[in-house]
């Protein structure tokens, strides 16, 4: 901007030398003119200088309220999703632990039964209780291992089926629990 001016001034001071006849009133004028308008470009530009750090200032603002608003709302959405799932870890640790205490104490298995003379078979629907049999506390802690179950017979067999049930909702429950921590 300021070449702008200087370029006018220029022009303005050439136009004022080659003035004939005209004397110093016209040279004084259009020194006067120059002076005046070069203080308004002055205070344009001085003007517009202030309206733009005003405009970016205002703008930088904004853009800082808008990141800030997003991030908050990233975040209460972040926290929304990890409630979510503590709660349905939660559920599926309730649900595991109902599954496996259902198992220990309700098993159902089937038994083959032969007639007496051993030609002709139908199935029984037996329930065995793990907890009557087994100390839980030991089969979760490991000092009775599934291991010592004797499976030679379809009672046995049932037994060890039941704890390794009951062992496997038990494992996800303490799973989904310790997920919920």
């Amino acid at each position: 901007m300021a070449g702008l001016i200087d370029d006018t001034v220029d022009d303005l001071d050439d136009l004022g030398d080659s003035a004939d006849g005209a004397g110093d009133d016209l040279s004084d004028a259009v020194d006067d003119a120059i002076n005046h308008s070069k203080q308004l470009f002055d205070y344009v530009e001085i003007r517009l200088n202030y309206l733009d750090r005003i405009t970016n200032k205002w703008a930088s603002r904004f853009n800082d309220w808008m990141d800030s608003l997003e991030k908050h709302e990233n975040l209460d959405k972040q926290i929304a999703a990890t409630i979510d799932q503590a709660f349905g870890n939660s559920y599926g640790a309730t649900t595991y632990a109902r599954k496996a205490t259902e198992s220990a104490y309700d098993y159902t298995y089937y038994e083959t039964i032969k007639d007496a003379d051993g030609k002709n078979s139908h199935e029984e629907e037996r329930h065995i209780s793990l907890a009557n049999e087994i100390n839980l506390d030991d089969l979760i802690s490991g000092k009775y291992s599934i291991e010592e179950i004797d499976t030679s017979d379809a009672h046995g067999q049932a037994l060890y089926d039941a704890a390794q049930e009951f062992m496997n909702f038990n494992g996800k429950a303490e799973s989904a629990a310790d997920q919920v921590q």
